[in-house]
């Protein structure tokens, strides 16, 4: 699916457009009771959201061979992969599907406009970002906001049903990738998983997840915190410690 005659040709298009196709895809797998369409959507989706782990964001376009064709991000087409995702985790029970979901809102979130003197954008989504992408340049397009909210409603139920019942993965490893512990196929061998936790001084989300990792009997080997942000994270840490004295977080 395209909107414009210059994509067909080229056999490209914009998240947008991609996100409306695999949206369609996926009811019609339903009604049609078509299974062969959702290899379709789980092979292609698998490629998008490989490329967002890897690159901390999503390309506004690609073409047939699923090489970027754009160098900026389609915020609405992000949004709308978003709910597709957490469907596809929904259908399948692949967690790897709600965490590229949730990341994706992330990114739309991150350029929501909430502070502007203008009163007229806050609460607005760009259409790209930058704002001078093509897709709606400079322009703040009301669906951009919607399909944010739709995920984020979306978002809010399947990380609710995640915590009172965690899913049986349908998901499998490869058969060709290795069973053993990364450190086992090297020839050397480790009793018990290494954690060490990078955060930064005060930081609220630092002591939650330490909290976290203590009460499931998890004890990182090392705290590592990057001292180069420090001052905006003190109000907290005394919070945190005022209510939990003798937790995990220390302001080191």
């Amino acid at each position: 699916m395209v909107f414009y005659e210059e994509d067909r040709r080229a056999r490209q298009s914009l998240t947008h457009t991609i996100a409306y196709t695999y949206r369609g895809l996926f009811e019609l797998a339903i009604i049609l009771r078509r299974n062969d369409y959702w290899d379709v959507l789980l092979t292609a989706n698998e490629r998008l959201l490989r490329r967002l782990e890897i690159k901390g964001k999503l390309a506004a376009g690609f073409d047939h061979e699923w090489k970027e064709c754009a160098d900026y991000v389609c915020l609405t087409g992000c949004a709308q992969l978003a709910g597709i995702w957490m469907r596809l985790y929904r259908r399948f029970a692949d967690v790897r599907f709600l965490n590229g979901a949730l990341k994706a809102l992330d990114l739309v979130k991150n350029t929501q406009i909430l502070d502007s003197p203008y009163p007229g954008i806050n609460g607005g989504v760009a259409g790209s970002f930058p704002v001078w992408g093509s897709y709606i340049r400079f322009g703040y397009p009301n669906w951009a906001a919607k399909f944010l909210l739709d995920g984020l409603l979306y978002a809010q139920d399947c990380v609710k049903e995640l915590q009172s019942e965690p899913p049986q993965s349908t998901w499998r490893l490869p058969a060709d990738v290795p069973r053993g512990e990364a450190l086992e196929v090297t020839g050397r061998t480790r009793k018990h998983l290494r954690v060490v936790l990078l955060s930064v001084p005060y930081s609220t989300k630092g002591y939650e997840i330490g909290t976290a990792l203590l009460q499931h009997n998890v004890h990182p080997e090392a705290v590592v915190l990057d001292t180069s942000l420090t001052q905006g994270f003190k109000k907290h840490s005394t919070n945190c410690l005022a209510q939990d004295p003798g937790g995990f977080y220390e302001p080191w």
